[in-house]
């Protein structure tokens, strides 16, 4: 024998009139008593009269076992998590990019390539190059390149994360009577 509920809501979200084993329906009253009942006659605890705004909760409510209370909305938000420290990002030689980016801002032109040395530390890549030879006085250069690759698993002030990028640092060097000596200087990422 198969008992009809009225107004049950199937899987798809429609109303309508459903039939169930009685199996199934006394298992679901026998679920109801033992977790509501126990606690259905017994009425709250009387609260003290406080000054806060009326609570939004309805009087009389009493979660059942396993479910979550209503929230007071009078009460305060947890505190906010802090973010996620990011490990230190270094070079290949060991300087931390924190630490480059203040450094460069002590770079000059004709500054000798031994102070950048001591400045920054050693370079990750370096290269050499003709520059402006579309001009009727190209000349030689030398690059330092400095790299810094980062992995930002965590970053609550980027919107749309990028998961890998590099800082790079680029410092071109031109030959002077002095020796090499600083031309340029650019970040990019």
């Amino acid at each position: 024998m198969k008992t009809k509920i009225p107004h049950a809501i199937d899987r798809q979200g429609h109303c309508g009139t459903h039939e169930r084993p009685p199996q199934m329906i006394m298992l679901l009253m026998a679920l109801w008593i033992v977790l509501c009942a126990p606690g259905c006659d017994t009425p709250p605890p009387a609260k003290a009269p406080t000054t806060q705004a009326p609570s939004e909760i309805p009087a009389g409510y009493h979660p059942i076992a396993g479910q979550q209370p209503l929230k007071d909305p009078t009460t305060q938000a947890p505190p906010a998590k802090a973010p996620i420290a990011q490990a230190p990002i270094k070079n290949g030689s060991g300087t931390l990019l924190e630490d480059a980016q203040q450094k460069s801002k002590k770079l000059l032109p004709d500054m000798p390539q031994e102070e950048v040395r001591t400045l920054l530390g050693e370079p990750d890549e370096t290269a050499a190059t003709t520059f402006g030879s579309a001009t009727a006085h190209p000349w030689n250069g030398v690059i330092w390149m400095y790299r810094w690759h980062t992995d930002f698993r965590y970053d609550p002030y980027r919107v749309n994360q990028q998961p890998n990028f590099t800082w790079l640092l680029q410092i071109v060097f031109e030959k002077s009577n002095d020796g090499w000596v600083v031309n340029s200087w650019n970040w990019s990422r």
